[in-house]
């Protein structure tokens, strides 16, 4: 499925009062609400059935966690591991969801790595920001690819570039929980 999707444009609010108490996220509520904004969004009766509007057994999904606010403004375990059960209703396996971010560093900082659900993997472009040189990721459907800056036979020197080959298959980095 392309960009921008099924339903362009279309926006789906999603309400709950009981959905964070006492500053913190409520498991069930965003479970709910994640559940109840699918369907909304999709007209399925029920949420197995919208997930898999979007979602099929095989797909490789990669979910990119935000670690940038830390500790107020970040991913929250509630939300994502809502959205792993939401993929496994459609069919997708732990195994085939990646959680990323471009920083090992902030990944690590933010814990993301202590709450993943079993077998989830995660990956990261970069051990951390570097003002010499900055590494882009791009997704395809089935994995995820780095292009180093060029001239780059190894880990990159130069602070620009016009040109982004692949690098070495060798240079991909991923973990398991």
């Amino acid at each position: 499925m392309g960009i921008p999707g099924p339903y362009p444009g279309r926006v789906i609010a999603v309400e709950h009062p009981g959905s964070i108490v006492s500053g913190q996220y409520q498991r069930e509520a965003v479970r709910e609400m994640l559940r109840r904004g699918i369907m909304e969004l999709t007209g399925a009766p029920s949420p197995t059935e919208a997930w898999r509007v979007f979602f099929e057994p095989g797909d490789v999904v990669g979910i990119k966690v935000n670690p940038v606010g830390q500790p107020y403004l970040i991913s929250k375990a509630e939300v994502f591991q809502s959205i792993v059960e939401g993929l496994n209703l459609a069919g997708v396996k732990n195994k085939d969801i990646v959680a990323y971010d471009r920083y090992k560093s902030q990944f690590l900082s933010g814990g993301f790595d202590k709450w993943l659900p079993d077998g989830v993997r995660w990956t990261w472009a970069s051990d951390d920001a570097d003002s010499r040189f900055q590494l882009d990721m791009a997704a395809t459907t089935a994995t995820f690819s780095w292009r180093w800056p060029s001239p780059c036979p190894a880990r990159p020197t130069a602070t620009t570039t016009t040109a982004a080959p692949t690098p070495p298959a060798s240079s991909a980095k991923t973990s398991t929980r």
